[in-house]
């Protein structure tokens, strides 16, 4: 792991004495006195890579605490893993760290790394600290395993297949709101759960087996569930018909939505979900609901595959059909 070429003692200090302890038991790491780790995946597996950034202002808030920024770092890239079947393994980190960030910051960062550690197994392996003045920034490249030619893709959606999702919908973007002071009248329990939902998003991992043995495709929901379904079937070159009265929400969102605060629109376009969504051969969806279960998880249907030529169409809760002007995030 490499500090900035025009930084001081300070960044390896804090590489040698805050990171570095991380990697106790992981020897890929080589103590993070290399520029680089040595990593073999496991016998009879693929080794799969995906890399998500997080960035002051755009996916956290300045005020967010800097344990749950670390774990939301972590867990947006286990997100990725999990749409994929894949077990985690390790991962390299970027810091970026914003001027005058205080030594107690960066320990409270590291602390929330090492709890997501020790919850997931994404060992830290290596990666590079950096003085960022123009804004904190952090970034993830995260590395897992599946057997041999068995990762689940975005492509391969078929006509008729059942589109399922995970857990709830819009809790994201409900709890940016709250961060962002702008759900005045929600109750005190909405406010908390949609808050930490938005900034501790529950990677889907234990799906991914299952994901392997019943999906044709799966993608995971960071941009929003109609941004990111609309990704899927424009790769799978089909198109897609959902039911926003299926649509799985929590009860702080369905809170806000009957006080007004947002619209079902806003729920299902507007990101920050990180909840897994697939799909499955219709002759499948119950077992595929049924094995969900047992480990622990909801997926719910909300709509269907169609051909490309039927196009993406969203049926609103009275059943008309619906248009969404903004379907999900953009960065550029």
């Amino acid at each position: 792991m490499s500090a900035d070429d025009q930084s001081s003692g300070h960044e390896f200090d804090l590489i040698a004495t805050l990171l570095a302890p991380l990697t106790a038991h992981t020897p890929e790491a080589l103590g993070l006195k290399d520029d680089a780790a040595v990593l073999q995946p496991p016998v009879g597996h693929d080794l799969i890579l995906t890399k998500d950034a997080i960035v002051e202002g755009v996916h956290y808030l300045r005020s967010d605490p800097p344990e749950q920024i670390a774990q939301k770092l972590m867990r947006v890239n286990l997100s990725d893993l999990a749409a994929k079947g894949a077990k985690p393994l390790g991962c390299l980190l970027a810091a970026g760290w914003a001027p005058k960030t205080t030594r107690p910051w960066q320990e409270a960062f590291v602390r929330g790394l090492a709890a997501d550690q020790e919850a997931f197994g994404l060992r830290l392996m290596g990666g590079d600290t950096v003085s960022a003045p123009g804004g904190a920034f952090f970034s993830l490249s995260a590395f897992g395993a599946v057997p041999h030619g068995e990762m689940v893709q975005r492509t391969g959606a078929q006509v008729d297949d059942v589109i399922f999702v995970s857990g709830t919908i819009g809790d994201g973007f409900g709890g940016l709101q709250v961060g962002l002071h702008n759900a005045d009248g929600l109750s005190a329990d909405a406010c908390e759960a949609l808050l930490t939902r938005y900034r501790l998003p529950l990677p889907r991992l234990s799906l991914g087996p299952l994901l392997r043995r019943f999906a044709h495709a799966a993608i995971d929901v960071s941009d929003g569930l109609i941004a990111d379904l609309g990704h899927l079937c424009a790769t799978s070159e089909v198109g897609a018909r959902v039911r926003v009265e299926d649509v799985p929400f929590s009860d702080g969102v369905c809170e806000g939505l009957s006080k007004g605060l947002w619209s079902w629109q806003d729920l299902v376009s507007g990101g920050d979900d990180y909840e897994v969504l697939a799909v499955i051969p219709p002759d499948r969806a119950l077992l595929f609901q049924q094995e969900a279960l047992r480990v622990g998880l909801s997926v719910h249907p909300v709509g269907t595959i169609v051909a490309a030529q039927d196009g993406f169409n969203v049926l609103d809760p009275e059943g008309q059909y619906a248009d969404i002007p903004h379907t999900g995030y953009q960065h550029f």
